[in-house]
Formats: structure tokens, sequence, C-alpha cells
């Protein structure tokens, strides 16, 4: 054969149709010479196409082959997102039905009737390279059923995460309006990490047309990143590391900032001898809105500690150093899900630093804005039950969604 043909659905299975798309096929397999002779084949081709009515897309590859092959989705395919794939099928996440504005995309509901409309607010993303889909794929448990049920979602994708609240909250507003004026009814605002602090600075404005205010795992009271991690990351994680920590919205947020590090030698490498933290001051944030319904939810529990040994490894020839974990890398709240599976290394491999064990990155009594003593300041919240293991900070658990869509349908 001299072409594959990769049939391209949504979740539903309906096809993707009149869609350009570029896609990376695998190929294992034998290549056909002109001469009739044979050689092995194991390329990896992109090529861009347009699917048919079927959402069918046929790839020329420029050459006979036979054997196997698997496609997939490029980087250069931000908005969609693959959920499943085989050999000749790739299932991805649905497109929005449209956009609200720049930055917006609304998903409408999935059945005819029509029902409530949430406006999820993205968080710090270290990258700015999350998108709106991808966010909506983490509150699938949630929007999913919400859909079903008539409700629609819009995403509000900031495209610098790492800015202050305050400057954020002006572009929620306007989605706020956009959003309520194109379902003809009041909507509910879900901020998912910082955006739970966006929502709060924009819901500062009475006449929103705002039902309720939900925040997902945010640190409303601050959030926890070892000193020394912060310090070797700076060091070893390259720039697009190193501006995140920089950002505006982390020194804001974190809790022990390192602001002064003094460098020694452990080894061939450089090591923290000395760091110096700022003095944090809680969040000025507006009070949470009494005229409209809120609610918070934690990946954490109210009581209990997690076990975590060393929480970074460095090692070298003939030695190893430890990021050992403080008291508040075991408090009870959310885990540090951005540094899993970080690893560097040096030329030739002869040292490098990776990750061993995560640390709480949002304390439960962050993500409640209130201590264990304290009664949260909101309607309703959740966490989990007391001692229970902790949830990565991005991770939506069936629990907290059901929690979600209660508070959603109201």
């Amino acid at each position: 054969m001299d072409a594959v043909t990769v049939a391209v659905q949504d979740r539903q299975g309906r096809p993707l149709a009149h869609r350009s798309l570029k896609v990376r096929l695998q190929l294992s397999g034998w290549r056909q010479l002109p001469d009739g002779s044979t050689l092995p084949c194991f390329d990896r081709l992109e090529r861009r196409g347009v699917t048919d009515t079927q959402g069918r897309l046929r790839v020329a590859l420029g050459f006979d082959f036979e054997g196997d092959w698997r496609a997939s989705l490029t980087p250069a395919e931000p908005e969609l997102l693959a959920v499943r794939q085989s050999d000749a099928t790739l299932t991805v996440f649905e497109p929005a039905d449209q956009q609200l504005a720049e930055g917006t995309p609304l998903w409408g509901p999935t059945r005819g009737q029509t029902g409530p409309a949430a406006l999820v607010l993205m968080g710090f993303d270290a990258s700015n390279a999350f998108t709106a889909t991808q966010l909506l794929q983490l509150m699938a448990p949630a929007t999913d059923l919400l859909r079903a049920l008539g409700g629609s979602v819009a995403v509000l994708r900031f495209p610098n995460t790492h800015l202050a609240p305050e400057q954020l909250a002006p572009r929620a507003v306007e989605a706020i309006r956009a959003l309520a004026t194109h379902a003809r009814q009041p909507i509910s605002v879900v901020g998912v990490s910082t955006g739970g602090l966006i929502g709060r600075v924009a819901l500062a404005d009475r006449s929103l047309p705002v039902r309720s205010l939900l925040t997902f795992d945010t640190p409303h009271r601050g959030a926890n990143l070892n000193p020394e991690l912060q310090a070797l990351i700076r060091r070893y994680g390259g720039p697009a590391m190193l501006r995140p920590l920089e950002s505006p919205i982390a020194q804001r947020i974190l809790r022990d900032y390192a602001s002064q590090i003094r460098w020694g030698k452990r080894g061939l490498a450089a090591w923290p001898e000395e760091i110096v933290t700022r003095p944090w001051r809680p969040l000025a944030l507006p009070p949470w809105p009494r005229w409209c319904h809120t609610a918070a939810l934690s990946n954490g529990a109210r009581q209990g500690t997690h076990t975590a040994g060393a929480l970074l490894r460095l090692w070298q020839p003939f030695r190893s150093d430890f990021v050992q974990a403080r008291p508040a890398d075991l408090q009870p709240g959310s885990l540090l899900s951005g540094l899993a599976g970080f690893a560097t290394s040096l030329p030739l491999g002869i040292a490098g630093a990776m990750i061993q064990s995560l640390p709480t990155f949002i304390p439960t009594e962050s993500a409640l804005d209130a201590t264990p003593g304290e009664t949260p300041p909101m309607d309703a919240y959740f966490c989990l039950p007391d001692h229970a293991p902790p949830l990565l900070h991005d991770q939506l658990s069936e629990p907290a969604a059901h929690f979600l869509l209660h508070q959603l349908l109201g």
C-alpha cells in the first residue's frame, strides 16, 4: 500500500468531517523498493490532510509499504486532544461548538434541553501551554454530566497565567458577561487552582450575573514549595522552569519564597548552602461574596499527614545528596503534580538530579480557607476523609466531581 486511511471521531463516535489535521504515522514493517526488493521500515512521518464527510483522512506515504502502522495527533493541533487511539481510528475530545470571545471556547449541551451554564477559569500553568480542551478534559467527570443534563461549559484560557489575579480579573469579568448573555441566565464560575483567586477578585463586582462561585484546590492561603527545591529547579531546570518561579503569581502565593540563595559545592554540582526566604504576607483578596452561592474543593484531607522520604536526589560519582522533606511538605493537602518525573543530568550522564517523592503543594487549610479548627467561610466545601491519601493538585476524583456537579445544578 502507498497510503493509509485514518478514521477521526469524537468521544461520542461522531466523525470529524472537513477538518484539516496534521497527523504523525508510526510505521513498523517493510518498505518496497522499485526493483522489488524490501528494506526494514521503522519510520515516523508527519502529514497534513483534510478529513472527508465521514471523518476519514487519507494519508499518502510516498512509497509502497507493508506492515503495521499507528496514527497520532502532532503538537501542531493544540486544540484537539486525542483520548483514545487504535491502529486505524483516532478518537479526540470533541472540538468546541463556538468561540464566545478570543480564548473562550464554549462546549454546548450534548442533549437538546437547556440547563445551567458554567465558566471555568484556568489557573497557573508553568509552561503557559495548557489548552482549554485539556482543562475541560480534566473537569470532564463533572462537566460531561452537566452537558448531558443540558448544561454548557465555557473555558477561559489566559495567554499568560503567570500574572497576578488583579491583572487577569478584567478578562474574567468580560467572559462572565459574555457567557451570561449567551445563556440568558446567571452562570456559575469555577476557578481551577489560582483561577479561584481570579474569580474572587472578579466577583468583587456585585453587578455580575453570577449564581455561584466554586474554587477547585485554590491557594486562598498560599502554596508550599520547598525552598531547596526552588533553588535547585532554578539552577538545573533551565529558563522554562525559572520563569514560572520568578513570576508575579509565584511570588504572591508561595509561603516560603526563596529570595536569596548562596551556592556552594557538593562534589561536581552546585548546592544551595544558605537560602533566605521572603516573609509571606497573606493574600489581599476580596471577602467571599455573600450575594451568590460559594463552595470550595480540596484534594487533601483536613487531618493527617502523608509520608514522603527525600524529595529530590542529586547523584554523582561516589556520592548522593538529598533534599529532605520539611513538616510543611507533609501537611494535609494536594501533592505537587508539575514536578512529577522531573529529572536532569549532566553531559555523559555522570551526574544528575531526580524527584523521588512529591511534597504537599496546596495545603487543605489553604484550599478551604480555614485551619482544621475553623469553619470554612463558604456555603459548602469538599475535602477527602481524614487521613486519606492525598491526590495530585490537578486530579478530579469521582466524589469531588459529584460534589461539583451538585453545586453547579444547585
